[in-house]
């Protein structure tokens, strides 16, 4: 037991306040705490967030205090001494500026932790200011190192040579239960671990590792389990990779799972910090490699058994200078091969006999007892003083330390009184915008004050239902608050399902963090649920077609799904709803095994299955074709993952404004994107910057192979004219424009077939405009001609594989006709129309068609590509189709394999 009289005089606090689920930093902090706690009768607090995952990870003693960072912890006094991360100080004497003679011991145990400490107070170019923050911590005697690689860092930085003041990291681990079968070794297979958080400061040595085994010539098959997860998983190229090697993607273990399964799987695992001597102390072999904060190539590791003075990873330079024992990666695979278990011996020695938490924990209190440093101290220096001021009174505006760093961090001023009201103008601006926009399009508006900010309260209305909603200016869409319901002679005020209402109004990225957090505990209850020996439900809730049908079919073959397609009715179209859904209901059926009705038409009533499934995927992402049932307002509090993959290819700037904007796209769980410069289009356009997005490549389409070609020896060309000849945000239509002109093709020319397949909505809404006579004269006209086919089947592939070209305006079959590798012409109202409605990607394919601006761009198309065979986008179009049909025909398969991964992380 560790006591002497001076402790006593003491209170500790270990200031580490982190949003990740789980990090190394996290159980070093907890971990000296927790020992200090239990061996000695000083009170000891960890200070984090009060729902942060590790607070019930471990067995920590009942005498440690875990206070919430976002309380005002008046059990803290000037008795304190705190230990905080190097890059947390400014963060630190802001929450606690008010205790002026509480000490402070400085631990640096992360290489880049100083680069970021002086990014936050504003001077990464203000060398006279950092050399102040270092001459103060060398003269107080208050800064210590994880190991030798942080205080060379340091030193060198500095150019002072600091005190060998070390706190080694240490493990948590305890020494493997024997009866846990360790994996044997086999001749033709080596399997490697992998662990740490796949974030920006960790992904580029799994890169590095994976290049080197990528260039491995070897006669042995390769296996890479991959355990952890985080922010950056989607930059590594595992599709790459796996052409090499097997790749398993584990996702995040708890501690026991952990153990279980490196000792079940693992020959050897690479690491970094702590992670590494968790490993060694399962006495498996462990290897460890530089750090980089960018991706670099470097075939050189070293046996965690031949490094000391702390080292757990570092520079290349620091490994150079030390002349430590190197090995490439062929040098590796060879002696765990001939040697696996007496590495791990030495290793587990190694960690022992090195890395002790009662050694850290005694060199802890020896360095905080004789640290000079207190807060008084630290608040003198004007760089931190500034800090502690701005992000007080950021603070009182509304923001968050992070907000204030981002906004500090802008380019055009240093002045942050200057930048808060360049927000506010901006912010009023947006708000004068969206009023003016609501206004053009006749909503009744009415303006309040509600939260101290200005919002709108806008009026729906129809024949059968007023909506009332309120209009969030910042966030520029509406949150429905009552429905008043003419139902016959009755009237009915409904409430509906809102989404959370949040407290803070600047960074919209947070707005859904709430519902998000609400995801991880409906993912864990699921994860369980299935460990138990449960299937994932997931149900499908489609209108009339659906973009899932590969999924839909791949989790029927699939042990751990039971997917079920749930045919619901589109309220916006009551006219043809019961006819719609009863067509639905017999063409699905066709093809999956379990097929229910959302709508029962005895009792008129919308069935609500929200507390059925595990998993929902919705089809469409507008709320008036829906009953509110059938909405993912009604899914955000149940324990429901809810999926969307967009029903079209997004190739228009409307997918972006009127999808990926809104409140329903930012709200699902998983957002499937057909491509990966839609995802670079959601990292800028989308509110949550993409953080719910996977790029999966197109399901749709993964069923076009199982076409075939209906013979004919006649050149046949796709007519498709598209449907919103009404609509202000989407006005791509030409109907109207060549309507007469489409009719005179058949006869100018006899030669060739003509498909016509107008989008499924075009008649239904020329109703509206020519009247149902005109319309089905049309029709008919149409229909007589003995070389057009009309095709009004909801699966548009027969057509497209029947066809040799096609003639269109639509938005998806831009892309999705590329799938066919077949002369395409797109009409277009004039050139500017290009940058004005369509995306990157949109634009992209654009250059792989023929463009008709008039009548005669498209008999140009129809006489030198179609019939006389002059295609000149040939070649460039294959390479383009090619690039496009990403993951195809195993879009569906990528998918199921993805919700598996998470779901089990």
């Amino acid at each position: 037991m560790y006591i002497e009289k001076e402790l006593l005089n003491y209170k500790f606090c270990f200031f580490y306040p982190h949003r990740q689920r789980i990090s190394g930093g996290l159980q070093y902090f907890y971990g000296i705490a927790n020992y200090i706690a239990l061996n000695s009768n000083v009170d000891v607090y960890v200070l984090n967030y009060k729902d942060s995952y590790i607070n019930t990870l471990f067995d920590w003693s009942d005498k440690l205090n875990i206070i919430n960072y976002e309380d005002k912890c008046e059990e803290l006094d000037d008795s304190t001494i705190f230990l905080v991360y190097s890059n947390m100080l400014p963060l630190f004497l802001e929450k606690f500026s008010h205790l002026k003679n509480a000490k402070i011991v400085i631990i640096d145990f992360h290489l880049y932790g100083w680069q970021i400490l002086f990014n936050n107070l504003g001077i990464k170019k203000n060398i006279v200011e950092q050399n102040k923050i270092f001459q103060l911590l060398y003269e107080s005697q208050s800064l210590a190192f994880m190991d030798y690689s942080c205080w060379e860092n340091t030193c060198k930085m500095s150019k002072l040579e600091y005190l060998k003041k070390y706190i080694p990291a240490f493990s948590l681990n305890k020494i493997p239960d024997v009866t846990i079968k360790r994996k044997i070794q086999q001749d033709d297979y080596i399997d490697i671990g992998y662990i740490a958080r796949l974030d920006n400061d960790k992904i580029w040595q799994l890169i590095n590792l994976l290049d080197n085994l990528y260039l491995l010539q070897s006669s042995k098959k390769i296996k890479v389990h991959i355990i952890g997860d985080g922010n950056c998983k989607s930059i590594i190229p595992f599709h790459h990779y796996q052409k090499r090697f097997e790749i398993s993607l584990c996702g995040y273990l708890t501690k026991d799972e952990l153990n279980n399964y490196l000792l079940s799987n693992v020959d050897f695992c690479v690491a970094v910090g702590m992670a590494a001597l968790d490993i060694a102390m399962l006495k498996i072999p462990t290897v460890i490699q530089y750090y980089s904060e960018k991706k670099f190539f470097c075939n050189e590791f070293i046996f965690l058994h031949d490094c000391f003075d702390g080292i757990l990873g570092g520079k290349k330079e620091t490994f150079d200078k030390l002349n430590l024992q190197i090995n490439n990666i062929t040098q590796i695979l060879q002696k765990i091969i001939e040697n696996r278990d007496v590495i791990g011996e030495k290793c587990f020695q190694y960690a022992i006999a090195n890395h002790s938490l009662r050694h850290s924990s005694l060199n802890f209190l020896d360095i905080a007892l004789t640290t000079k440093l207190n807060i008084e101290i630290c608040l003198k220096l004007k760089s931190i003083k500034k800090f502690v001021k701005e992000l007080s009174i950021m603070k009182n505006n509304g923001y968050d330390a992070s907000d204030y760093i981002k906004i500090k961090n802008e380019k055009f001023t240093n002045n942050i009184y200057l930048k808060i009201f360049f927000k506010k103008i901006k912010n009023f601006i947006q708000k004068r915008y969206n009023r003016k926009k609501i206004s053009l399009n006749n909503d009744t508006v009415n303006e309040y004050k509600i939260l101290n900010f200005t919002t709108l309260f806008k009026t729906f209305e129809s024949h059968k239902r007023k909506l009332f909603c309120f209009h969030v200016p910042i966030l520029d869409y509406d949150i429905p608050i009552l429905k008043k319901v003419f139902n016959k002679n009755t009237i009915s005020f409904k409430l509906f399902a809102l989404i959370p209402l949040f407290h803070k109004t600047i960074n919209i990225e947070n707005k859904y963090n709430n519902i998000q957090k609400h995801y991880e505990y409906v993912r864990q209850d699921i994860k369980k649920a299935v460990l138990l020996g449960g299937k994932i439900r997931v149900g499908f809730f489609l209108v009339e077609v659906s973009q899932y049908d590969s999924l839909i079919l791949a989790m029927e073959n699939s042990t751990l799904f039971k997917p079920c397609v749930v045919i619901i009715p589109d309220v916006a179209r009551k006219d043809r709803m019961i006819e719609l859904m009863h067509t639905s209901y017999k063409n699905f059926s066709k093809k999956f095994q379990n097929v229910i009705m959302g709508y029962d038409e005895d009792n008129d009533e919308y069935l609500d299955y929200s507390n059925d499934f595990d998993i929902v995927f919705f089809s469409n992402p507008y709320q008036s074709m829906v009953h509110e049932k059938h909405f993912i307002w009604n899914f955000l509090n149940k324990k429901v993952l809810t999926c969307f993959q967009n029903y079209g290819f997004f190739t228009l700037i409307y997918g972006r404004t009127h999808i990926a904007q809104t409140p329903f796209y930012n709200s699902c769980w998983k957002i499937f994107v057909d491509s990966p410069e839609n995802y670079q289009d959601l990292l800028i356009h989308q509110p949550i910057k993409a953080k719910n997005t996977f790029v999966s490549g197109y399901c749709k389409m993964d069923d076009l192979d199982n076409f075939i070609r209906t013979p004919s020896l006649r050149k046949r060309i796709l007519l498709c004219p598209h449907h919103t000849i009404n609509m202000k945000a989407l006005a791509i239509s030409n109907f109207l424009r060549y309507s007469n002109f489409f009719l005179e093709l058949p006869e100018k020319y006899p030669e060739v077939d003509f498909i016509f397949r107008p989008h499924l909505l075009l008649f239904w809404t020329l109703k509206q405009i020519w009247s149902e006579k005109a319309t089905n004269e049309y029709l008919n006209k149409m229909k007589s001609f003995p070389n057009v086919f009309y095709d009004d089947n909801k699966d548009f592939k027969q057509s497209f594989v029947d066809s040799d070209a096609i003639i269109h305006d639509c938005g998806s079959f831009t892309a999705e006709y590329l799938f066919m590798n077949k002369p395409a012409c797109y009409m277009l109202k004039n050139e500017e129309q290009i940058q004005k409605d369509f995306l990157p990607i949109g634009q992209k394919c654009l250059e792989n068609y023929y463009k008709a601006y008039c009548e005669d761009d498209i008999c140009k198309f129809i006489e030198d590509v179609v019939i006389v065979g002059n295609d000149e986008l040939a070649h460039q179009r294959a390479v383009f189709s090619k690039k496009l049909k990403m993951n195809f025909p195993k879009v569906g398969e990528g998918i199921l394999y993805h919700i598996k991964e998470e779901i089990m992380k």
